[in-house]
């Protein structure tokens, strides 16, 4: 069965955290999101709005694609 989207953002998005030292909230700091935001996104409990996909690639220094 094929991954979800949302699992993959999902565990791209840990991957590239975990990658540049940081943890959720250090993240969620320098994407100007919340913490929460960050952890339910990366459970796949929350699909990222482009505003938000767009400001954690900013903070993590990667493309949107490379969420893919």
């Amino acid at each position: 069965m094929a991954q979800k989207k949302t699992d993959v953002f999902a565990s791209r998005l840990r991957q590239l955290r975990e990658a540049a030292g940081l943890s959720t909230h250090a993240l969620a700091e320098r994407a100007g999101v919340s913490q929460a935001q960050v952890s339910l996104v990366e459970a796949g409990k929350r699909s990222p709005g482009w505003a938000v996909a767009t400001k954690l690639a900013d903070a993590l220094g990667v493309s949107v694609a490379d969420f893919r």
